[in-house]
């Protein structure tokens, strides 16, 4: 079977593509990404996609710019759609902490998510390969990753493809020399100083010469395997989900410990996984050494006890529950400070990022007009809109004072902040870090929990006022 006709099996096995639909190529200018961009093309024809191409410069290596001018004479040769962008790695990784690689991927995945959207919807064509795979794979070993992690990248994720995962970095190369198509080589893959490009030029030669000389091979076979039973875990853990969690409050979500208990262990793994996701929106920094203790919490913990996990999830037992609370960074100085709190108060400014340093978060505040296309996004708990003309400015962030009043959002009538806090069970020592916004008037919204009844987003609305609250690590401050 040639590659062409390898892909295109791959393609229609695991459904990547309908006929009508677009597909965008990520194309580097190196050898699997321009492979993967010519078999597309070839393929597009027989399976009824339209193909388009992006090529985005990270800013990180001068050869880029000779890297994006080949992408571009490729895409005009083959009279497909291109597109390009330069995009600040450099300055993201700084203002945000992350690693190179961490926030070189988070912005390439979202200059492509951004352009899919742009292009009505397409599927993103990724030139991952068969190498790739049995490189993650040892890299998740060597992390300790699951089942999931073992299982490595998978074939098709959301708007995600990769048809090129079952084909060798070796026939790529092939089949560029038989098709004349030309590819850059990127002098940073040779840098070992990467653990990924340790394991390709190192481990994996020395593996192949002394253990077993298929074992990329053995590797994908392994990741296989793990994938499949990991997908059965994780429908176990799906359909305990239904009598296991509650998460009708827009807020909170409650595990119960009785059904929980008579999960097998792998599901209750599976299953605090997924709760932790859905809180956070993402796994990044949670360990099995965090899933172990949350697992023991229920099991064995006192009823009271507080768990701290990353990105500020509080997990607190109570006589039949594990609760799950998003907070933010800061209540973990709560234990510090219980006994002599200091009061924060700040001003806000509008179409403004202001930091508050005594809480690790930063509040933004954007002025929209009610017909803009901007999209506000109001189901986070730490986002919230206003009837900007129905506000009385100005604006104050604040943590409690004794007698805090407010309206919460659905009820009629006023409500001491203490109570408020009583009957959303937070934790008497996170109470004193909870950020308030405050008008002329009193409370609009207690962050990360309710908004006050006051100044609903109408069809009357000209004006909407729109606050979210970031934890000082997330701050993406070139939004």
């Amino acid at each position: 079977m040639n590659l062409l006709d390898l892909v295109r099996k791959q393609i229609v096995l695991h459904k990547m593509l309908s006929p009508g639909e677009t597909v965008l190529a990520a194309c580097s200018g190196g050898c699997d990404s321009m492979a993967l961009t010519h078999i597309l093309y070839c393929l597009k024809d027989q399976l009824g996609f339209n193909l388009a191409a992006v090529n985005i410069d990270h800013m990180l290596r001068l050869e880029a710019k000779d890297e994006a001018r080949l992408v571009e004479e490729f895409c005009f040769f083959l009279r497909i759609p291109y597109y390009h962008q330069a995009v600040d790695v450099p300055d993201f990784m700084e203002k945000n902490g992350l690693s190179l690689q961490e926030a070189a991927r988070i912005k390439r995945y979202e200059y492509l998510r951004s352009i899919s959207k742009k292009i009505g919807g397409a599927k993103i064509a990724i030139g991952h390969h068969l190498d790739d795979q049995a490189e993650t794979v040892l890299i998740n070993l060597l992390r300790g990753s699951g089942s999931g992690g073992l299982g490595g990248m998978k074939v098709f994720t959301g708007e995600i493809i990769r048809p090129l995962l079952s084909v060798s970095r070796e026939t790529l190369e092939s089949y560029c020399a038989e098709n004349k198509i030309p590819f850059c080589h990127d002098t940073s893959n040779f840098k070992t100083d990467y653990l990924r490009n340790a394991i390709r030029l190192n481990l994996i030669p020395q593996l192949e010469k002394e253990y077993n000389n298929n074992i990329k091979e053995t590797l994908v076979k392994t990741a296989e395997i793990a994938a499949a039973e990991d997908d059965f875990i994780e429908e176990a853990a799906l359909l305990s989900w239904k009598h296991t969690v509650d998460s009708n409050d827009n807020r909170d979500l409650r595990l119960n410990i009785e059904q929980f208990s008579k999960l097998h262990l792998a599901v209750k793994r599976k299953l605090i996984r997924k709760i932790i996701e859905k809180k956070l929106g993402k796994l990044t920094g949670i360990s099995f050494v965090h899933v172990e203790s949350l697992i023991q919490l229920a099991e064995d913990g006192r009823v009271g006890s507080i768990l701290t996990l990353p990105h500020a999830l509080i997990v607190e037992k109570t006589y039949d529950s594990l609760i799950f609370t998003e907070t933010f960074d800061t209540f973990s100085k709560a234990d510090a400070c219980a006994e002599n709190s200091a009061f924060v108060s700040q001003t806000l400014t509008i179409d403004a990022m202001v930091q508050i340093p005594e809480l690790n978060l930063i509040v933004s505040l954007k002025l929209h007009s009610a017909c803009s296309d901007v999209t506000l996004n109001n189901a986070s708990s730490f986002t919230a809109i206003f009837d900007y003309e129905l506000l009385k400015p100005p604006f104050l962030l604040r943590t409690r004072l004794p007698g805090d009043r407010f309206t919460p959002n659905g009820s009629s009538g006023g409500k001491k902040l203490k109570e408020f806090f009583i009957d959303k069970k937070i934790p008497q020592k996170q109470r004193d870090f909870v950020p308030l916004i405050l008008d002329q008037e009193g409370i609009i919204w207690v962050a990360g929990y309710r908004r006050a009844n006051r100044a609903q987003v109408t069809a009357a609305t000209q004006k909407i006022l729109q606050f979210e609250l970031l934890t000082s690590e997330e701050c993406e401050c070139d939004k």
